[in-house]
């Protein structure tokens, strides 16, 4: 019944090839519905309970979805560039997808002179002589709320950031506003040194070309390595030809199926061209080589078409149960991931999966076809005695003798070998940052280098404190516990910048007092009531709730590496309750940092995934040979290539 079912294909020629075109063209009309997904959305699983928290928190103190516009010039603050920087300060502002711009036209600053505390914008407009200009720049490195946030340390250069309103299920969001984004600083660009933009729709938009320019090489580089290995180890043409017909329509099978099922490509499906083409093409291999093994065995004297035909189906009869547990376990190696929480590995899963399966269903019914049909009648691999020649020989050879010579030598190096490196597996740790993706000389990485460089880093998360009595924020021993936190971070020397309400109350305490030295912050509440008066409340929004009994610190910083961000944000997570008690209800949440601590969910599902794989295999292969001990064995060369990687 078995072999009856894998010569069907054999049996049934022309049913199965207007089968197989039918196929191709329904599966292939799919292509046109493909999207590419680059979002961190799928980065988050989905049954992170954080995803509410940060809707909740966002929706309180604005989105941390923000793009830094960076301005360098050494001559920045002349009425002619502030003039240019206020035009397109009101371009931005009148983009419909951005919620808020704060850069020098929209900050406000507090100066306290001869008694008296002067609160005002920093400009309302650019400046029309140099000494205005001039007053602005003093006023802008007065303020410490300012400095390294929005100004350098020399005045050099100034910072815009730009908050936008998400759009999830908008796929060309990002490159929309990435398009726009750069449309608007082209026409500022000649005016000063250096202009640049890095945010979200920005990486996101540079993430999805580089997957398209991976996706149009690597296919295509896979394919001419393929052919030409095939061709030097087989000696043959249409051995070469035919994994590249099989791979083509499974191809356009598994990504016409992806268009149909609504399944996005992403930064793992990029791979799946070269990964058809590679893992594919085994069993194509194997069918080629046993086809040659049975020609060059055949009896001269019968006729090419009969001669082909018994190679065809002797292959299938030797081939076909080790291919169908070959496709079979690598199907569910694929398929194991297809329960992960993560939506990109969900995705990748799923696709990969029907990739598997797709290229097995052609191999097993299409390249019997073709062998009986155009298969070659000469080969320079096997011998009419079946043993093998050439280079084929040379390396059969090279194991087999070591194999037989040194057997214990063999596994004895290969255990040592597994010690070794699953003691270095123990330090190996998980990175998930979209950033981490590009290589350092990449133009995106050291835009951001140079922003964290003279200001501070791109990214963000926020730290809430929450309680339910309003006004608990005007009193200076909660306004403390803000600072004590903040100051907790700096000691950690991890984090670029962070600032609070308490930042802002220190600032005026400052100047209230006169006083250049420490910032310092209010000792009673009807000061701290009275300072809150001097800002305006667009100034706090991002900082203090309305009824303040809600804070948020923000802090930037530019760390790559999940698993050192995460570590730090362990650390304040352990810190924060300590210092602030169990008065407050405390949160540390960003979408990036959702995306970072993914990371650490991911190793322990492969683990969990990996386990219940070898597990499956060890059963289909122990029922298959009837034996334990063969199960055990076929386990080897799975288990060791993954402990060794």
């Amino acid at each position: 019944m078995f072999k009856r079912l894998l010569t069907y294909s054999l049996d049934h020629q022309l049913l199965t090839l207007v089968s197989l075109l039918l196929i191709t063209v329904l599966t292939a009309a799919g292509i046109h519905r493909l999207s590419i997904d680059t979002g961190l959305d799928s980065l988050i699983p989905a049954n992170d309970p954080m995803r509410l928290v940060y809707e909740r928190i966002s929706s309180e103190f604005g989105t941390d979805n923000r793009t830094i516009i960076y301005v360098r010039d050494q001559n920045l603050w002349t009425p002619e560039k502030l003039a240019v920087l206020e035009k397109l300060h009101h371009q931005l502002t009148g983009l419909d997808y951005v919620t808020r711009v704060d850069d020098l036209f929209s900050l406000h600053t507090i100066r306290g002179i001869d008694g008296k505390v002067d609160s005002r914008p920093l400009m309302t407009e650019a400046p029309t002589d140099a000494e205005t200009a001039l007053r602005v720049r003093q006023d802008a490195l007065a303020n410490p709320l300012i400095v390294d946030n929005f100004v350098s340390v020399d005045a050099t250069v100034t910072a815009i950031i730009v908050s936008i309103r998400e759009a999830r299920n908008d796929n060309d969001f990002n490159a929309q506003v990435n398009n726009d984004l750069n449309n608007l600083l082209a026409s500022v660009k000649p005016v000063f040194e250096e202009v640049v933009q890095v945010g979200s729709p920005r990486i996101n938009t540079e993430l999805k070309s580089s997957l398209a320019a991976d996706f149009t090489l690597l296919g295509p580089l896979s394919a001419l390595v393929l052919v030409l290995s095939i061709i030097f180890f087989l000696r043959s043409g249409t051995a070469a030809i035919i994994p590249v017909i099989t791979s083509a329509l499974s191809i356009a099978w598994t990504f016409g199926v992806m268009g149909w099922l609504g399944i996005p490509v992403n930064i793992l499906s990029a791979m799946l061209p070269s990964l058809i083409i590679v893992i594919g093409s085994t069993e194509d291999t194997h069918l080629i080589a046993s086809y040659f093994h049975n020609i060059a065995s055949n009896k001269e004297d019968v006729s090419i078409a009969e001669k082909r035909r018994l190679a065809s189906r002797m292959m299938v009869h030797h081939m076909g149960l080790p291919l169908v547990l070959t496709i079979a376990t690598t199907l569910l190696g694929f398929a194991s991931n297809i329960f992960s929480s993560i939506g990109l590995i969900q995705d990748f899963a799923i696709s990969s999966t029907l990739a598997i399966l797709f290229n097995g269903i052609i191999t097993l019914t299409l390249v019997p076809i073709l062998l009986d049909r155009f298969g070659p009648l000469r080969n320079r691999i096997y011998t009419p005695e079946g043993d093998t020649s050439s280079i084929a020989s040379l390396v059969s050879g090279a194991f087999s003798f070591s194999q037989s010579r040194y057997p214990r030598l063999i596994l004895a190096a290969t255990a040592v070998l597994c010690v070794f490196f699953i003691y270095a597996a123990s330090k190996l740790h998980v990175t998930n940052d979209p950033l981490s993706y590009f290589p350092e000389h990449r133009p995106l990485i050291q835009d951001a280098k140079r922003i964290h460089e003279d200001l501070s880093g791109i990214k963000l998360f926020f730290i809430t404190l929450e309680t339910d009595r309003e006004k608990s924020f005007q009193h200076p021993r909660n306004v403390q516990k803000l600072a004590d936190i903040q100051t907790f971070i700096k000691n950690q020397g991890a984090f670029d910048r962070s600032i609070s309400l308490a930042d802002h109350l220190a600032f005026v305490n400052r100047e209230f007092r006169e006083d250049e030295g420490m910032l310092t912050l209010p000792e009673s509440r009807e000061l701290v009531s009275q300072f809150l008066l001097f800002f305006h409340r667009s100034d706090l929004d991002s900082y203090v709730s309305h009824d303040m009994s809600k804070a948020n610190i923000i802090v930037r910083h530019n760390i790559h590496d999940s698993h050192t961000l995460n570590k730090y944000v362990k650390e304040l997570e352990q810190a924060i309750p300590q210092i602030v008690g169990n008065e407050f209800k405390t949160t540390i949440v960003s979408e990036n940092l959702m995306v970072n601590q993914a990371a650490e969910s991911l190793m322990v599902a492969q683990v969990k995934s990996l386990s219940i794989l070898l597990f499956a295999i060890f059963l289909i292969m122990s029922a298959m040979y009837t034996s334990f001990k063969g199960g055990l064995i076929s386990l080897a060369p799975a288990v060791i290539p993954i402990v060794l990687m």
